[in-house]
């Protein structure tokens, strides 16, 4: 399967994930919408923070790396900002979502929110953007 995960709007139901602060992707694969996934800048107790929104896979996609790509593309385009956090919030029932997360190097953490779909809370330290032109070599 030939995956694309592209720049998009932010649909209707999430204005929050809108630009500047915010965006949302949709993944597409043989000409189908197979996923989509948002980020937003919340005001967090340790300054802005990336919130990571709506992330969703076809059932007929799962598996095949669809979840994987939009998570990267919402951490790719945080840390560009200059976020140093990502949050988000999940149900427990959704046992793939709970491993996909861990397996990217989310932790559970304590709630952050008051969202009453949510039962599980992530959080993830964001790397620094890399200078214009690349890594820089530190001096010796």
């Amino acid at each position: 399967m030939s995956l694309q995960v592209e720049a998009d709007g932010a649909p209707e139901l999430d204005r929050d994930c809108a630009p500047p602060s915010g965006a949302f992707w949709v993944a597409v694969a043989g000409g189908r919408d197979v996923g989509c996934v948002g980020v937003r800048t919340l005001a967090l107790d340790g300054g802005p923070t990336a919130e990571v929104k709506r992330l969703f896979v076809d059932p007929a996609a799962r598996g095949a790396g669809v979840g994987r790509a939009l998570l990267d593309a919402a951490e790719a385009w945080s840390a560009a900002r200059g976020l140093r956090r990502a949050v988000l919030d999940t149900d427990a029932r959704l046992l793939a979502a709970c491993a996909l997360y861990r397996s990217a190097g989310w932790v559970e953490v304590p709630r952050y929110n008051a969202s009453p779909d949510a039962d599980r809370w992530f959080a993830k330290d964001l790397p620094p953007p890399e200078p214009p032109g690349g890594p820089v070599a530190s001096p010796r």
